[in-house]
Protein backbone atom coordinates (compact mmCIF):
# COMPACT_ATOMS: atom_id res chain seq x y z
CA UNK A 1 0.00 0.00 0.00
CA UNK A 2 1.52 3.46 -0.82
CA UNK A 3 1.67 6.66 1.42
CA UNK A 4 -1.24 7.84 -0.32
CA UNK A 5 -3.47 4.79 -0.31
CA UNK A 6 -2.68 4.91 3.56
CA UNK A 7 -3.28 8.16 4.16
CA UNK A 8 -6.71 8.09 2.23
CA UNK A 9 -8.12 5.10 3.92
CA UNK A 10 -6.83 6.64 7.65
CA UNK A 11 -8.56 9.65 6.33
CA UNK A 12 -11.54 8.52 5.36
CA UNK A 13 -11.94 5.61 8.74
CA UNK A 14 -12.13 9.43 10.75
CA UNK A 15 -14.47 11.06 8.57
CA UNK A 16 -16.68 7.91 7.93
CA UNK A 17 -16.02 7.56 12.05
CA UNK A 18 -16.10 11.05 13.79
CA UNK A 19 -18.19 13.08 11.12
CA UNK A 20 -20.46 11.17 9.08
CA UNK A 21 -23.65 9.99 10.37
CA UNK A 22 -24.78 7.13 9.26
CA UNK A 23 -27.25 7.86 6.42
CA UNK A 24 -24.66 9.95 4.51
CA UNK A 25 -21.65 7.26 4.50
CA UNK A 26 -22.02 7.16 0.80
CA UNK A 27 -20.69 10.20 0.66
CA UNK A 28 -17.30 8.30 1.61
CA UNK A 29 -16.85 8.28 -2.46
CA UNK A 30 -16.71 11.81 -2.61
CA UNK A 31 -14.33 12.11 0.40
CA UNK A 32 -11.80 9.66 -1.69
CA UNK A 33 -12.48 11.49 -4.97
CA UNK A 34 -11.29 15.08 -2.72
CA UNK A 35 -8.56 13.47 -1.41
CA UNK A 36 -7.23 11.83 -4.51
CA UNK A 37 -7.12 14.79 -6.04
CA UNK A 38 -5.45 16.78 -3.09
CA UNK A 39 -2.26 14.38 -3.22
CA UNK A 40 -2.15 14.72 -7.32
CA UNK A 41 -1.92 18.51 -7.03
CA UNK A 42 0.62 18.41 -4.20
CA UNK A 43 2.12 15.64 -5.78
CA UNK A 44 3.21 17.45 -9.40
CA UNK A 45 6.10 19.18 -8.24
CA UNK A 46 9.11 17.81 -10.30
CA UNK A 47 11.49 15.22 -8.66
CA UNK A 48 15.18 15.22 -9.27
CA UNK A 49 16.46 11.65 -10.06
CA UNK A 50 19.71 12.09 -9.05
CA UNK A 51 21.11 11.01 -6.19
CA UNK A 52 22.24 13.17 -3.31
CA UNK A 53 25.45 10.39 -3.32
CA UNK A 54 27.04 12.20 -5.96
CA UNK A 55 27.23 15.37 -3.98
CA UNK A 56 30.70 17.82 -3.37
CA UNK A 57 31.87 15.59 -0.88
CA UNK A 58 31.80 12.14 -2.82
CA UNK A 59 30.90 10.82 0.49
CA UNK A 60 27.62 7.88 0.38
CA UNK A 61 24.55 9.66 2.32
CA UNK A 62 21.64 7.44 1.68
CA UNK A 63 21.42 3.83 2.83
CA UNK A 64 19.78 1.03 1.43
CA UNK A 65 16.35 -0.49 2.56
CA UNK A 66 15.09 -4.33 0.82
CA UNK A 67 11.56 -4.39 0.77
CA UNK A 68 9.95 -7.50 -0.10
CA UNK A 69 6.50 -7.94 -0.11
CA UNK A 70 3.35 -9.80 -1.51
CA UNK A 71 5.05 -13.15 -1.59
CA UNK A 72 1.43 -14.95 -1.74
CA UNK A 73 3.41 -18.36 -1.11
CA UNK A 74 1.46 -21.47 -2.09
CA UNK A 75 2.46 -24.34 -0.50
CA UNK A 76 -0.16 -26.33 -2.55
CA UNK A 77 1.18 -26.13 -5.91
CA UNK A 78 2.60 -29.92 -5.87
CA UNK A 79 -0.18 -31.52 -4.60
CA UNK A 80 1.79 -34.91 -3.93
CA UNK A 81 3.39 -33.19 -0.65
CA UNK A 82 0.14 -31.80 0.97
CA UNK A 83 0.65 -34.97 3.52
CA UNK A 84 3.89 -34.60 4.39
CA UNK A 85 4.19 -31.18 4.74
CA UNK A 86 1.01 -31.46 7.03
CA UNK A 87 2.80 -33.95 8.91
CA UNK A 88 6.09 -32.16 9.44
CA UNK A 89 7.60 -29.60 11.18
CA UNK A 90 8.46 -26.31 9.27
CA UNK A 91 12.38 -26.92 9.60
CA UNK A 92 11.77 -30.37 7.18
CA UNK A 93 9.93 -28.00 4.24
CA UNK A 94 12.75 -26.93 2.50
CA UNK A 95 13.78 -30.51 2.09
CA UNK A 96 10.36 -31.71 0.67
CA UNK A 97 10.09 -29.00 -1.66
CA UNK A 98 13.54 -29.90 -2.77
CA UNK A 99 12.33 -33.33 -3.75
CA UNK A 100 9.10 -32.10 -5.31
CA UNK A 101 9.20 -33.16 -9.38
CA UNK A 102 7.27 -29.96 -10.03
CA UNK A 103 9.90 -27.62 -12.46
CA UNK A 104 9.81 -24.09 -13.17
CA UNK A 105 8.53 -21.20 -11.28
CA UNK A 106 4.75 -21.74 -11.83
CA UNK A 107 1.91 -20.39 -14.49
CA UNK A 108 1.31 -16.89 -15.37
CA UNK A 109 -1.24 -15.32 -12.61
CA UNK A 110 -0.90 -18.20 -10.52
CA UNK A 111 0.20 -17.84 -6.34
CA UNK A 112 4.30 -18.24 -5.84
CA UNK A 113 5.72 -21.59 -5.43
CA UNK A 114 8.78 -22.67 -3.59
CA UNK A 115 11.03 -22.33 -6.47
CA UNK A 116 9.96 -18.86 -7.22
CA UNK A 117 10.25 -17.71 -4.08
CA UNK A 118 13.64 -19.33 -3.49
CA UNK A 119 14.83 -17.62 -6.57
CA UNK A 120 13.16 -13.61 -5.80
CA UNK A 121 15.43 -14.52 -2.43
CA UNK A 122 18.73 -14.76 -3.67
CA UNK A 123 17.94 -12.40 -6.28
CA UNK A 124 17.03 -9.80 -3.69
CA UNK A 125 20.34 -10.69 -1.77
CA UNK A 126 22.36 -10.37 -5.19
CA UNK A 127 20.89 -6.94 -5.43
CA UNK A 128 20.68 -5.68 -1.87
CA UNK A 129 23.54 -7.89 0.14
CA UNK A 130 24.00 -4.74 2.79
CA UNK A 131 21.19 -3.28 3.17
CA UNK A 132 19.92 -1.16 6.46
CA UNK A 133 17.28 -3.45 7.24
CA UNK A 134 14.61 -4.94 5.02
CA UNK A 135 10.85 -4.72 5.24
CA UNK A 136 8.74 -7.51 4.32
CA UNK A 137 5.17 -5.94 3.63
CA UNK A 138 2.62 -8.30 3.72
CA UNK A 139 0.14 -10.92 2.04
CA UNK A 140 2.28 -13.40 2.78
CA UNK A 141 0.03 -16.14 2.00
CA UNK A 142 -1.50 -17.82 -1.17
CA UNK A 143 -5.34 -16.37 -2.45
CA UNK A 144 -7.84 -18.83 -1.51
CA UNK A 145 -5.79 -20.61 1.30
CA UNK A 146 -8.15 -22.09 3.39
CA UNK A 147 -10.15 -23.22 0.60
CA UNK A 148 -7.33 -24.70 -1.00
CA UNK A 149 -6.39 -26.45 2.48
CA UNK A 150 -9.83 -27.17 3.33
CA UNK A 151 -10.04 -29.32 -0.15
CA UNK A 152 -6.38 -30.61 0.06
CA UNK A 153 -7.14 -32.09 4.20
CA UNK A 154 -10.83 -33.33 3.28
CA UNK A 155 -11.93 -31.94 6.37
CA UNK A 156 -12.88 -28.60 7.05
CA UNK A 157 -11.23 -28.37 11.19
CA UNK A 158 -10.15 -25.17 11.32
CA UNK A 159 -7.72 -26.51 14.27
CA UNK A 160 -5.50 -28.06 11.09
CA UNK A 161 -5.80 -25.17 8.93
CA UNK A 162 -4.46 -22.89 11.67
CA UNK A 163 -1.40 -25.64 12.24
CA UNK A 164 -0.71 -25.14 8.63
CA UNK A 165 -1.19 -21.36 8.48
CA UNK A 166 1.36 -21.10 11.60
CA UNK A 167 3.89 -23.89 9.59
CA UNK A 168 4.07 -21.94 6.00
CA UNK A 169 4.44 -18.90 7.98
CA UNK A 170 6.92 -19.74 10.14
CA UNK A 171 8.72 -21.78 7.19
CA UNK A 172 8.61 -18.74 5.45
CA UNK A 173 10.45 -16.91 8.18
CA UNK A 174 13.15 -19.31 8.69
CA UNK A 175 14.16 -19.12 4.86
CA UNK A 176 14.44 -15.28 5.07
CA UNK A 177 16.23 -15.39 8.04
CA UNK A 178 18.04 -17.64 6.62
CA UNK A 179 19.23 -15.82 3.25
CA UNK A 180 19.80 -12.81 5.11
CA UNK A 181 21.43 -13.62 8.90
CA UNK A 182 22.84 -10.47 10.00
CA UNK A 183 20.56 -7.77 8.54
CA UNK A 184 17.57 -6.49 10.87
CA UNK A 185 14.00 -7.77 9.27
CA UNK A 186 10.74 -5.53 9.58
CA UNK A 187 7.37 -7.98 8.93
CA UNK A 188 4.07 -6.53 8.42
CA UNK A 189 0.82 -8.43 7.99
CA UNK A 190 -1.56 -8.33 4.86
CA UNK A 191 -5.07 -8.41 4.05
CA UNK A 192 -4.88 -12.05 2.71
CA UNK A 193 -2.87 -13.02 6.49
CA UNK A 194 -5.38 -14.25 8.89
CA UNK A 195 -7.02 -17.62 9.83
CA UNK A 196 -10.06 -16.26 9.01
CA UNK A 197 -9.68 -15.30 5.63
CA UNK A 198 -9.30 -12.15 3.39
CA UNK A 199 -9.54 -8.92 4.75
CA UNK A 200 -11.00 -10.34 8.05
CA UNK A 201 -7.99 -10.52 10.85
CA UNK A 202 -9.20 -11.05 14.34
CA UNK A 203 -7.44 -8.08 16.56
CA UNK A 204 -6.48 -9.91 19.94
CA UNK A 205 -7.03 -12.96 18.21
CA UNK A 206 -4.80 -16.45 18.75
CA UNK A 207 -3.21 -15.47 15.16
CA UNK A 208 -1.79 -12.52 15.99
CA UNK A 209 -0.27 -13.98 19.30
CA UNK A 210 1.43 -17.07 17.59
CA UNK A 211 2.62 -15.01 14.67
CA UNK A 212 4.01 -12.73 17.31
CA UNK A 213 6.01 -15.26 18.56
CA UNK A 214 7.47 -16.22 14.70
CA UNK A 215 8.36 -12.90 14.08
CA UNK A 216 9.90 -11.71 16.90
CA UNK A 217 13.45 -13.06 16.23
CA UNK A 218 13.87 -11.12 13.48
CA UNK A 219 14.85 -7.53 14.89
CA UNK A 220 18.33 -8.61 16.45
CA UNK A 221 17.79 -6.29 19.35
CA UNK A 222 16.04 -6.90 22.32
CA UNK A 223 14.86 -3.54 23.18
CA UNK A 224 12.70 -3.83 19.99
CA UNK A 225 11.71 -7.32 20.45
CA UNK A 226 10.16 -6.45 23.45
CA UNK A 227 8.45 -3.34 21.92
CA UNK A 228 7.22 -5.58 18.96
CA UNK A 229 5.66 -7.83 21.60
CA UNK A 230 3.94 -4.94 23.48
CA UNK A 231 1.49 -4.29 20.99
CA UNK A 232 1.64 -6.38 17.68
CA UNK A 233 -0.26 -9.62 19.59
CA UNK A 234 -3.29 -6.40 19.95
CA UNK A 235 -3.30 -5.68 16.73
CA UNK A 236 -0.38 -6.50 14.26
CA UNK A 237 1.55 -2.91 14.67
CA UNK A 238 4.47 -1.71 16.52
CA UNK A 239 7.00 0.79 16.78
CA UNK A 240 10.67 0.28 17.33
CA UNK A 241 14.17 2.08 16.99
CA UNK A 242 15.60 2.48 13.67
CA UNK A 243 18.70 0.55 13.23
CA UNK A 244 21.99 3.11 13.75
CA UNK A 245 19.67 6.07 13.93
CA UNK A 246 18.43 5.91 17.99
CA UNK A 247 16.54 9.24 17.17
CA UNK A 248 14.73 7.68 14.13
CA UNK A 249 11.86 5.17 14.28
CA UNK A 250 10.22 2.74 12.67
CA UNK A 251 6.27 2.63 12.33
CA UNK A 252 4.66 0.06 10.93
CA UNK A 253 0.62 0.40 10.93
CA UNK A 254 -1.81 -2.69 10.44
CA UNK A 255 -3.44 -0.82 7.16
CA UNK A 256 -6.03 -3.79 6.91
CA UNK A 257 -8.10 -1.94 9.17
CA UNK A 258 -8.11 0.82 7.72
CA UNK A 259 -9.50 -1.09 4.46
CA UNK A 260 -13.38 -0.36 3.40
CA UNK A 261 -13.33 -4.13 2.66
CA UNK A 262 -12.13 -5.06 6.29
CA UNK A 263 -14.91 -7.57 8.47
CA UNK A 264 -14.20 -8.82 11.61
CA UNK A 265 -15.99 -11.97 11.29
CA UNK A 266 -14.31 -13.93 13.83
CA UNK A 267 -14.09 -11.41 17.01
CA UNK A 268 -16.47 -8.36 18.19
CA UNK A 269 -18.08 -6.30 15.47
CA UNK A 270 -18.17 -3.47 17.92
CA UNK A 271 -14.49 -3.36 18.47
CA UNK A 272 -12.80 -0.72 16.87
CA UNK A 273 -9.56 -1.88 16.05
CA UNK A 274 -8.36 0.85 13.11
CA UNK A 275 -9.08 3.44 16.11
CA UNK A 276 -7.42 1.45 18.62
CA UNK A 277 -4.17 1.54 16.80
CA UNK A 278 -4.71 5.34 15.93
CA UNK A 279 -4.85 6.46 19.69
Amino acid sequence: MSVATLCCEIALYIVETKFLPRNLKPLRVAVFILFVFLVGCASTRPTSTQSRASDDTGQPDIGVILSLTDFHFDPFYDPKLFRELVQSPPSEWTRIFDGSQVSGYGEYGKDSNYNLFVSALKHAALVAPKAEFILLAGDWLAHGFSDTYYQYAGNRDPRGLHEFIDKTITFLTQRIREQFPDIPIYPVLGNEDSYCGDYQLEPQGEFLRRTADTWKVLFHNGNNERAFMQTFPTGGYYAVAAPGTPKHRVVVLNTVFFAADYQNKCGNPKDDPAGDQLR
